[in-house]
């Protein structure tokens, strides 16, 4: 590969780098998605989590955009949903503080 000009310049974002990994006090991590998201009802899932314990197949959990970061206690919209005939059907839904996060 040979470069013929030169590279673009590169893009500059408002505001603080998003979280690559969050945790929380059950041990659960999550990490941004790629690609395409899950709409839950009217969430839209930015972060896929580790499954919990005893978790049904089939059932996945995520976080909702976007994350809370406006006090130093952080918090998600935790969203369990589960795969349905129309799409993904919305199982519980609770706003949960984050213990860490990496960014």
């Amino acid at each position: 590969m040979h470069v013929t000009g030169s590279l673009p310049a590169p893009l500059h974002l408002k505001g603080p780098a998003p979280a690559w990994l969050v945790q929380f006090h059950d041990g659960m991590t999550c990490q941004p998605l790629t690609g395409t998201r899950d709409l839950v009802g009217k969430l839209v899932i930015a972060y896929g989590c580790t499954p919990a314990k005893g978790q049904a197949p089939n059932t996945y959990t995520g976080l909702a955009d976007p994350l809370d970061s406006k006090s130093s206690v952080w918090f998600a919209r935790r969203v369990v949903y589960k795969s349905g005939a129309n799409g993904p059907e919305l199982i519980s839904s609770e706003r949960v503080p984050i213990v860490a996060a990496w960014r």
